[in-house]
């Protein structure tokens, strides 16, 4: 989904000091025609082109399932990963790009670039973003200041912090039956940003206080390029507060060049029948889930309405004797989602509510 607003991050050339200019292709808003027109520049590209459903509440543990199976084609805003001589990364997301350097001990946030505005922080931020393997740097809050044009007539300035959260281990559900291996990292900017034209002190007043927040998920092997984004922008406006979601993920059919599929769950075969065989039906207030098997799974539970929302979250045993109960007489007359898993294993069913 694009976003309801625009913030202009998208990261551009690392500084020629970094790389050379050449090697970094010039330009804000790229399409995918564009992006793959760009790839024999660089030494390895890989394309998100799936959009998928994001995750509400992105849970922060290890060992988690993270799921964002419930995915769809829609190339327009793809994502674009270009790793160049195994040091400069671009990432290019909805026309936005941002640089990334890749060092020796450390990566470091270089370049931020969209159509309309280009922006450099002033120093470059070492950053837990993108998996490289490498100790982690400190996820405590660095200062944020950044500096560029808006517009080619407007000079920019953004003041705040900056953060990111190294590496968690988890699995990721790409689609039904398809669970990778997965790490995932935490980057997150808090800031404002002033305008004001060339040759003039006078910048406006901020619009407010923005949030940019990027969780990336790699595979488990060695990788600096994601198989799966989650991006979340807010702007605080005095009292009001307005975010959106969005994620992209790689086609599911690619996953089998770039990770290692997750398949040694104890007892998987079993799991795997008895939510495969589950049914989901609503009765007098409650919302029973049952199964055809006798093998007894412990499951969770998530209900949600179409539009994403988590109406009920919990947990149960389930067996062909040991159906599981839901009361719902609180939920709102409509369909819901009804998303069953075990592990790795997860199923989804749509109720209707009356």
């Amino acid at each position: 989904m694009k976003p309801l607003f625009s913030l202009p991050f998208t990261l551009l050339a690392a500084a020629t000091a970094l790389h050379p200019a050449s090697a970094v292709p010039e330009g804000g808003g790229t399409s995918v025609q564009q992006l793959r027109s760009s790839v024999p520049t660089g030494n390895d590209t890989r394309i998100l082109q799936m959009t998928a459903r994001p995750i509400e509440d992105v849970i922060l543990k290890a060992n988690t399932v993270w799921d964002l199976s419930d995915n769809w084609k829609e190339e327009e805003y793809c994502a674009s990963y270009i790793l160049y001589g195994d040091t400069l990364l671009s990432e290019t997301v909805d026309g936005n790009r941002r640089w990334y350097n890749i060092g020796r001990d450390t990566v470091t946030l270089v370049r931020e670039e969209s159509l309309l505005q280009r922006c450099i922080p002033d120093p470059p931020l070492p950053t837990n973003a993108i998996y490289t393997g490498k100790p982690p740097v400190s996820t405590e809050r660095l200062d944020y200041f950044a500096s560029g044009q808006e517009n080619r007539d407007f000079l920019l300035s953004r003041n705040g912090g900056y953060s990111s959260i190294p590496a968690i281990p988890g699995l990721l559900v790409l689609a039904p039956g398809d669970t990778i291996e997965a790490v995932m990292t935490v980057e997150e900017i808090i800031f404002e940003e002033h305008v004001a034209p060339e040759h003039t002190d006078n910048a406006a007043n901020p619009a407010g206080t923005q949030v940019f927040r990027r969780y990336r998920w790699f595979p488990g092997q060695m990788s600096s390029m994601p198989v799966a984004i989650q991006t979340e922008e807010t702007l605080t406006r005095g009292e009001d507060t307005e975010t959106v979601r969005y994620a992209h993920v790689i086609d599911p059919s690619e996953t089998d060049t770039v990770v290692y599929r997750k398949r040694d769950l104890p007892e998987a075969d079993n799991i795997e029948k008895t939510l495969r065989e589950i049914t989901v039906g609503y009765s007098g207030g409650e919302i029973t889930i049952s199964s055809r098997e006798s093998y007894a799974t412990d499951i969770n539970i998530n209900i949600a309405s179409e539009s994403g929302m988590t109406f009920f979250s919990g947990s149960g045993t389930l067996s062909s004797s040991t159906p599981v109960t839901v009361p719902c007489a609180s939920f709102h007359p409509g369909r819901y989602i009804v998303a069953v898993t075990c592990g790795a294993h997860i199923e989804k069913r749509v109720v209707t509510v009356r």
